[in-house]
C-alpha cells in the first residue's frame, strides 16, 4: 500500500527517480500524476485494482475482468492505466472497445486531454500527444476523437464491439492491449443477437491477440446470461490466464467505498451539510429509488452485480436452490440405457414422457421426461426419468422414447412435433408404438377436425406450458428430483422463454434447454394421460435397435 511518507517523497525527489518509481507502482504513478481525482480516500478494493494491474504489467496473467457497481471508478483507473503504457511504452498498439463507439471515442478524449494538459506529465515525460505547440488549442476544442498516436510511437484507437478485428495492424504490430468496456447494457441483452455478436467480437479478438497482448473488460453483471456470465465461466475454468475482481456497491451491510457512499438520506444530508459539492457522500437508499423508478431493478443489477434480485430468472431461484442441494448428493435409483430413472413403476400411477427433439449433430439434444402422475387430476406428481444426448439422430430417438415408454407400463409418449420432431413421430408410429398423443385441431373455416400425433409446438401454445410447469413446481404439485433438469431450470429466463417461444437459434449463444422442454410437453399431458395396462413386451426378432439403449 502507497504510504503518504512516500507520495511525499515522489513529489520531492529528481525526476529520473521520480519516474522510476512510479514505474515499479502503478498506485503511486495513479496518485502522483492524477492527485486531483482523488476526491474520496481509497477503499479497499480499490487498493487490490492497483495490486492486480501491478501483476498485469508484469504479464502474471493476460485477461482481467473488472464486474463492478457503476461509479467505482474502474473507467477512470483504466484511462489512467492507458496513460502508464503509453509514457512508460508497455504496449503499442492499443484498442479501446465499446458497444457504442462514441463511448470508446469519449474515453479517447479523456486519454488525449490528459496527455495535452497535466503539466506534472509533460514536465516528466514531455508532449506526447503532439509535437506541434500551436496544436493545443485546436486538439482541445475536439469533442470526439477516433485514433492517434503518440510522439513515442504509440497507436490507440477506437472501436464499437459491432465490428470486427481482423486486420488491426499498426506498422507491424497487432493490439497488444485491449479495454473492452460497456459491452454488455441493458440493450444488449435485451437482443439475444447482439449478445451474440458481442461475445463473438470478444471470442475473436482474444484469438487475433499478439503474443504478449492483454486484455481488461470493464463491466456490470447485468445478466445471467450474457458476455459477463460467459466471461466468468471462462475465468473459472482457466485461472492461469484470467483474474476476476467482483465488487458490489455493499455487501452484508458492508459498503465497499465507505468515504464515498452512506446507507440512508438521512446520514448524506447531516454529512454533506458542512462539504462542499465536489466531496459530497452519495446516498444508498436515494440511489436505489432513482435508479428502480422506472420500475425496473437497476440497482440490483448495476450497483449489487445481481441480475438474479433483478428478476429475470423465471423459476423462483430460492426453491430451485434449495430443491439443487437436497438432490445433487442424490443419485438415481438406476439407469437403463442413458435413461436415469427416480422411481420404480407402479401399476395404479398415470405416466408420460414429453421429447424434444434435435438434429444430433453436437449441439442441442434429443431429450426424455418422464412423469408420473397421481389417478387424479395431477397432486402429488413427480418426475421420474430423464433422458438427454447431443448425438442421438431423431429418427433413432422413437426407440429410445419406445423404450422408455415400455419401463412403464407402455405409458402416453408425447414427442414435439415441429422440425426433427416428424421424424421421430414418423418412426414410432412405423414401429408401432401403442400410445402417442395425439393433438385435435379445429379448422375455423369448415370445423373440420383433424388429429395429428406428437405435441406441435405454435406460438400461441409455447409460453403456455412453460408458465403451467412453473406454476405446478412452485406451488408444489411437481416434484424435480433431477439435478441436470434443476439446473436448466436454474438457468432459464424470460428471455430464454421469449427464444424458446419463437424456436429461435441464435449463432454464438449455446443456451439449450432440453429436459426443461421435454419436461413441460410432459406435463402438458396430465390430462390426458391414463392408466394403463400393459401386454408382456417382447422384442421383434427383425425390429432394429439403438446404439443407444442397452
Amino acid at each position: 500500500m502507497i504510504g503518504r511518507e512516500l507520495l511525499e517523497w515522489v513529489s520531492t525527489c529528481k525526476r529520473d527517480a521520480r519516474v522510476y518509481a512510479c514505474e515499479q507502482d502503478f498506485a503511486l504513478f495513479a496518485m502522483y500524476y492524477f492527485a486531483e481525482h482523488f476526491t474520496y480516500a481509497i477503499p479497499g478494493f480499490q487498493w487490490t485494482m492497483y495490486k492486480l494491474l501491478n501483476e498485469f504489467t508484469r504479464g502474471r496473467f493476460r485477461f482481467l475482468l473488472w464486474v463492478m457497481f457503476r461509479e467505482s471508478a474502474k473507467t477512470t483507473i483504466a484511462k489512467v492505466y492507458v496513460i502508464y503504457c503509453i509514457v512508460y511504452r508497455k504496449k503499442r498498439f492499443i484498442n479501446w472497445d465499446s458497444y457504442d463507439k462514441a463511448n470508446s471515442e469519449s474515453a479517447l478524449f479523456d486519454i488525449s486531454t490528459w496527455l495535452q494538459m497535466n503539466r506534472r506529465l509533460i514536465s516528466d515525460f514531455g508532449q506526447l500527444f503532439y509535437e506541434d505547440p500551436k496544436m493545443i488549442q485546436r486538439y482541445s476544442r475536439m469533442k470526439r476523437m477516433g485514433e492517434f498516436i503518440t510522439t513515442n510511437r504509440i497507436k490507440v484507437k477506437a472501436y464499437t464491439t459491432q465490428e470486427g478485428t481482423r486486420g488491426r495492424i499498426f506498422d507491424r504490430f497487432r493490439p497488444d492491449m485491449y479495454v473492452v468496456e460497456d459491452y454488455e447494457t441493458t440493450k444488449t441483452t435485451e437482443s439475444a443477437p447482439v449478445t451474440a455478436k458481442v461475445i463473438k467480437h470478444i471470442d475473436e479478438l482474444k484469438a487475433g491477440l499478439s503474443v504478449d497482448g492483454q486484455v481488461i473488460f470493464l463491466g456490470n453483471y447485468i445478466s445471467e446470461v450474457g458476455s459477463v456470465a460467459q466471461m466468468i465461466a471462462e475465468a473459472a475454468a482457466n485461472p492461469v490466464a484470467w483474474r476476476v475482481q467482483m465488487v458490489a456497491v455493499e455487501k452484508d451491510g458492508e459498503i465497499a467505498w465507505p468515504d464515498k457512499y452512506v446507507t440512508t438520506n438521512e446520514e448524506a444530508t447531516k454529512i454533506n451539510a458542512g462539504r462542499s459539492r465536489r466531496e459530497w457522500v452519495v446516498s444508498l437508499e436515494q440511489l436505489h429509488k432513482d435508479l428502480n423508478a422506472s420500475g425496473r431493478k437497476v440497482y440490483e443489477a448495476e450497483m449489487m452485480n445481481n441480475p438474479e434480485a433483478a428478476g429475470e430468472p423465471f423459476f423462483d431461484r430460492e426453491r430451485v436452490n434449495k430443491d439443487i442441494e437436497k438432490v445433487k448428493l442424490k443419485k438415481p435409483i438406476k439407469v437403463v440405457g442413458g435413461l436415469s430413472i427416480f422411481e420404480d413403476y407402479v401399476a395404479k400411477y398415470r405416466y408420460a414422457f414429453g421429447g424434444d427433439t434435435s438434429k444430433g449433430v453436437g449441439r442441442d439434444s434429443c431429450a426424455s421426461v418422464g412423469i408420473r402422475f397421481s389417478p387424479g387430476a395431477g397432486v402429488g406428481a413427480k418426475v421420474i426419468g430423464t433422458f438427454a444426448s447431443n448425438t442421438i439422430a431423431p429418427d433413432i430417438f422413437a426407440y429410445e422414447m419406445k423404450a422408455h415408454g415400455n419401463l412403464f407400463g407402455e405409458c402416453l409418449l408425447a414427442p414435439e412435433l415441429n422440425n426433427t420432431g416428424f421424424a421421430t413421430v414418423t418412426m414410432l408410429k412405423m414401429i408401432k408404438y401403442p400410445r402417442i398423443y395425439q393433438q385435435v385441431k379445429t379448422d375455423q373455416a369448415d370445423q373440420r377436425v383433424t388429429k395429428d400425433l406428437g405435441w406441435e409446438a405454435t406460438s400461441a401454445n409455447v409460453a403456455a406450458i412453460y408458465f403451467a410447469f412453473r406454476t405446478a413446481y412452485n406451488d408444489g404439485e411437481l416434484e424435480v428430483p433431477s439435478l441436470a433438469l434443476l439446473l436448466e431450470m436454474r438457468a432459464f429466463t424470460r428471455r430464454d422463454l421469449d427464444m424458446a417461444s419463437k424456436k429461435q437459434e441464435v449463432e454464438g449463444i449455446t443456451r439449450h434447454f432440453d429436459l426443461l422442454r421435454a419436461a413441460c410437453i410432459a406435463w402438458e399431458m396430465r390430462a390426458v394421460a391414463v392408466i394403463t395396462k400393459p401386454k408382456p413386451y417382447k422384442q421383434a426378432t427383425a425390429e432394429s435397435i439403438s446404439e443407444y439403449h442397452g
